[in-house]
């Protein structure tokens, strides 16, 4: 390990190919869930206070605003506060300036791009959150739940913007199975796709990714090609990077014109994570950043299979 990586960013930054290699595609994402599962998580300070969220938080620091459309001097002052910030951290004014220039991507990038309901050809619904029922409980571990949670309020919300657009545009929907429960069952939708979990080979429920959606989703198309022009449906906070996601595995994705996206939060869902905004959003960003490590460990796992 080189002596310029200290504390936490040690495993934030430089150690990130090394843990690429020892790790399974997921497991960067599930320590993030365990870590906010297990701990007296309150808020986003808290949180932030640990791992590759201290990135996040040094950015949105920087950039205390509430305004979408930030002044470019504001976003270059911030910029330079935090890449002085990491090179205190890292010893490295090059790394620095790579490491501040990544995180502004993710923290100070503007919502999706759009496209016109008539170009959609078909329409990918990622879940958010749930409903945690006597038989599921929280635990979201691999090999720890043993039933499917209920879907949940959110996910009626995201089965309810499907609906409108499919309304308008009827194209192929693949939807996370908290969603294709009530499109199959409150509106009566019978060409839907379902998502459905995988499970160890105890016969528990394996939690499944943002990427391992989509990833079941180009399986299931067969091919990304095969879904065209793709409209992600998914909470507002989690829209982003869905789509980026979506592209990152090869399909044509964006945000659809004219949708509206839920806005809430479910204080009872049993992802810890998506109970409140000021929780989740630092969470959202933090696997952002490690999305490319995400990405690559998987195309190596794809490979040898």
């Amino acid at each position: 390990m080189s002596p310029r990586c200290r504390g936490w960013v040690r495993y934030s930054f430089c150690d990130l190919p090394r843990l690429g290699l020892s790790l399974t595609c997921n497991s960067n994402a599930l320590a993030l869930i365990n870590l906010v599962h297990n701990q007296d998580v309150d808020d986003s300070q808290t949180f932030c206070s640990y791992g590759v969220g201290a990135i996040v938080a040094t950015a949105l620091t920087a950039c205390d605003t509430g305004n979408a459309s930030i002044p470019s001097e504001a976003t270059s002052d911030a910029l330079t506060a935090t890449q002085h910030k990491l090179a205190l951290e890292l010893d490295d004014d090059v790394l620095a300036q790579q490491a501040a220039t990544m995180i502004f991507g993710i923290c100070l990038i503007s919502q999706p791009k759009e496209c016109p309901i008539h170009e959609v050809t078909s329409i990918l619904a990622l879940s958010f959150g749930n409903r945690p029922n006597a038989n599921s409980g929280n635990s979201v571990l691999p090999g720890e739940q043993e039933a499917l949670a209920d879907p949940g309020p959110i996910n009626e919300q995201l089965a309810e913007a499907v609906y409108e657009l499919y309304s308008q545009q009827p194209v192929p929907i693949y939807a996370q199975w908290e969603i294709a429960r009530f499109l199959e069952n409150k509106y009566q939708l019978t060409n839907v796709v379902s998502i459905e979990p995988k499970l160890t080979p105890a016969g528990k429920i394996e939690y499944l990714s943002t990427l391992g959606v989509v990833q079941q989703a180009v399986v299931l198309a067969q091919g990304a090609a095969n879904l065209g022009t793709c409209a992600v449906i998914g909470h507002h906070d989690h829209v982003r990077r869905g789509v980026m996601t979506a592209q990152s595995c090869g399909i044509r994705a964006f945000k659809s014109e004219g949708i509206t996206l839920p806005t809430d939060y479910d204080p009872q869902s049993g992802q810890v994570w998506t109970r409140r905004r000021a929780l989740y959003v630092p969470f959202d960003m933090s696997l952002s950043i490690l999305l490319p490590v995400f990405r690559w460990r998987s195309d190596k796992i794809s490979r040898r299979i």
